[in-house]
């Protein structure tokens, strides 16, 4: 997955329960991945470059966001 200058690719995602995501962080803004619902939260440093990784361990939609971004960057990500 990618987190780039106002944006997340792709915009949903599912993946297996215990399964690891990874994001990227490209492009020349700061950004953060904040789960805002869901079973479990999470949240990342904020960076422009390099990766954050979660392990998936509860079933459930994530909504997630830059809060950086006052939430207009999202996406869901579903465990299934």
């Amino acid at each position: 997955m990618r987190v780039g200058d106002d944006y997340f690719a792709p915009k949903t995602l599912t993946v297996a329960q215990h399964s690891t995501v990874t994001w990227r962080f490209v492009g020349d803004r700061t950004h953060r991945v904040k789960v805002t619902s869901g079973p479990e939260r999470f949240k990342s440093p904020a960076r422009s470059s390099g990766k954050y990784a979660h392990h998936m361990m509860r079933r459930g939609t994530y909504r997630i966001v830059c809060p950086i971004h006052n939430g207009s960057q999202r996406m869901t990500l579903k465990a299934k």
